[in-house]
């Protein structure tokens, strides 16, 4: 279905970078904000993690509800020959509002109703880096429904950019590591598991070739960099 572009009026190039450094400051400042509020380096990340998850409800709340420390059951319930109960745990993730089922039982969530899956972590190491991303290739050996809700599949204009799976998503509010070698490990042998890797400090954003949108536009390249 094609879009009636005309319906739309267009925003000159300089006016639409003006407003969109004002959202990037906006949500910075929020985020900053929420950190300020509840961070306390004695919880070992936890605090972090709840804000973390506050500031994505505040933002994406109206699609998504927001889950701190819960774990998965996928449809043939091999999750447990994949991770072990400690291992599935994740930092936040985001279930879809209209998704059905959505229980949640003894802290676990269905994996075909999951959005996307963050883990994060105040600092990022190259220690943490190579355990987060081994724990999403264990995770990416789940199945999911054929007909499970996707982030895109109310729209056809974005049919061509949809992911079939949840998106694994790193985010980092520090890094304690060569850029170099951060390098290296997300483009090395379990490159392929992760989807964006955020580093607030830096103001730097990653996404990995694995979304569609990426692969299309940049397609001899691993992974993009936003700064």
């Amino acid at each position: 279905m094609s879009i009636p572009y005309d319906r739309f009026q267009s925003i000159e190039p300089e006016e639409a970078e003006k407003l969109l450094i004002a959202i990037e400051t906006q949500l910075k400042n929020r985020f900053c904000e929420i950190y300020e509020q509840k961070y306390n380096p004695n919880m070992k990340g936890h605090d972090y993690e709840k804000i973390l998850a506050k500031f994505f409800d505040d933002y994406l709340g109206g699609a998504f509800d927001f889950l701190v420390r819960v774990g998965v059951l996928d449809m043939e319930l091999k999750v447990n020959s994949v991770l072990t109960p400690k291992g599935n745990e994740f930092d936040v993730i985001a279930i879809y509002k209209n998704a059905i089922p959505k229980l949640v039982q003894h802290k676990f969530v269905p994996y075909d109703s999951v959005a996307f899956i963050t883990e994060a972590k105040q600092t990022l190491t190259t220690t943490n880096l190579k355990k987060v991303l081994l724990k999403f290739k264990k995770l990416s050996k789940l199945k999911v429904a054929n007909n499970r809700p996707n982030i895109f599949s109310s729209s056809n204009y974005f049919a061509d950019y949809k992911v079939k799976r949840p998106i694994r998503f790193l985010f980092y509010y520090e890094k304690k590591a060569d850029t170099k070698k951060i390098i290296e490990i997300l483009e090395g042998e379990n490159g392929k598991f992760w989807d964006v890797c955020v580093i607030f400090k830096e103001n730097i954003a990653l996404l990995n070739s694995t979304l569609p949108y990426v692969k299309q536009q940049f397609d001899k390249a691993h992974f993009t960099m936003i700064y």
